[in-house]
Formats: C-alpha cells, sequence, structure tokens
C-alpha cells in the first residue's frame, strides 16, 4: 500500500536497496539505518554521484518497544543561518569536498562534494549533504587546512542541532512522510522493541518534473 500512494505521483527510485526497501534492526545491510541505534541528523545517499531527490518513510509496525521518534532540520535555513553568522564559515562548507564512501558485498561506492553546494553561477544553495556514518578516507584537503575546516563544520553542527530547529514526529502505521533530502536533514531516536519501517526514494529530476507539471514551480 507504501508503494501503490506513492506511485500514484512519482516512479520509484531504484538502488541496490531495491525501489521499495524494508528494514529493522536486523543487520541486511551496511548501514546504520538497520539497527535500534540513535541517528544524529543527516542526508541519505552521500556516497551517490546523484543521491536522491526526496525520501520516503513509513512505519509499518512498533511492538513490544518506545521511542524510534524521526526528526528533522531545515538544512536550508540552517545554512542561511550560518552564512549570516559565520560568512567566513559558509564559503568554506561551499568549497571543500567532502568524501563519501558505501561498501559492502558486492557493492563500492564512493563520491565527494561540499556540505553545501551552491550554482556555480547565481551562488544560490541547490544541494546539502552531510552524512558522519559515511564518511570517508578525507584526501581532497591538505592537512594544513584541516583545522579550518573543522572550526566551520562544528560551528555548522552547533545551528543544525539547536533544539530550535529541530521537529520531531513519531510516525504510526498509515502514516507515510515524504522529505526533500537535498535540503532537509532527518535522524531518528534509539528504540527499543521490535519496529519495522519501509521506504523508497524518488530521483530528483522526477521531483523537479511533478512540480512544474503541477505548477509549483517554473
Amino acid at each position: 500500500m507504501t508503494e501503490m500512494a506513492i506511485r500514484r505521483i512519482f516512479p520509484i527510485m531504484k538502488t541496490f536497496f531495491g525501489e521499495m526497501f524494508t528494514f529493522s534492526d536486523a543487520p541486511d545491510h551496511s548501514d546504520t539505518a538497520y539497527s535500534k541505534d540513535y541517528l544524529g541528523s543527516h542526508t541519505d545517499n552521500t556516497y551517490f554521484c546523484d543521491a536522491a531527490g526526496l525520501q520516503v518513510l513509513h512505519c509499518l509496525q512498533h511492538l513490544n518497544g518506545t521511542g524510534g521518534e524521526n526528526f528533522f532540520v531545515d538544512g536550508l535555513n540552517a545554512a542561511y543561518e550560518l552564512k549570516l553568522s559565520y560568512p567566513e564559515f559558509f564559503v568554506i562548507l561551499t568549497k571543500v569536498p567532502v568524501p563519501a564512501e558505501y561498501i559492502e558485498a558486492g557493492q563500492h561506492h564512493k563520491h565527494s562534494a561540499p556540505l553545501i553546494c551552491t550554482d556555480p553561477v547565481t551562488g544560490d544553495i541547490v544541494q546539502l549533504r552531510l552524512n558522519v556514518y559515511d564518511r570517508a578516507v578525507f584526501n581532497t584537503l591538505p592537512q594544513r587546512e584541516m583545522a579550518t575546516f573543522y572550526e566551520s563544520f562544528r560551528k555548522f553542527l552547533q545551528v543544525v542541532q539547536n533544539p530550535v530547529n529541530k521537529w520531531c514526529l513519531k510516525l504510526q502505521p498509515g502514516t507515510i512522510v515524504i522529505f526533500d533530502n537535498w535540503r532537509v536533514y532527518h535522524g531518528r531516536h534509539s528504540y527499543t522493541g521490535h519496529r519495522t519501517m519501509t521506504g523508497c526514494y524518488i530521483q530528483r529530476t522526477d521531483f523537479i518534473s511533478k512540480a512544474r507539471v503541477l505548477g509549483i514551480i517554473d
């Protein structure tokens, strides 16, 4: 039923996770989502050359336990807040390519890009990337510049992790959440018991196409 609902709006993006993916705390993939642990604010697919534009999540069941609330942060607003208060840090995070990597049997994905990606002509923010769980060997920056980068990164994380920028939602069976993976950071609280989630990804180009067809954007 989740798949039927999504296909009424968008085609589903296929990855090595499949089209629709279902996950719990069983370690089916080398991914922290397949656990009961707390997950900090992040975007998905930082190791892909073309990260999903939208992500879909739906809690199918949560038995004999508590926790697991999802939370969301408007990364675009956080980036503008950094730009206003610490413009020199903002510039650094738009310039330094941060490597990401995913490795498991039969899969090895790598990609490097800034945490804040901007349009080379207009300078507008077009994509946000943040996932400390996918960080790879940091070989894109000279050692002498590392301290400045991490100072910028820490300051940005302080903005992102500010509780006033966080919105929490306890997903229930029957409720589907769809969010912009290029703009919104998401995470979850740890949980107990047995929980089963399902979801999928939507390609950015299909999302933008639908928005134009519906007259939401030009």
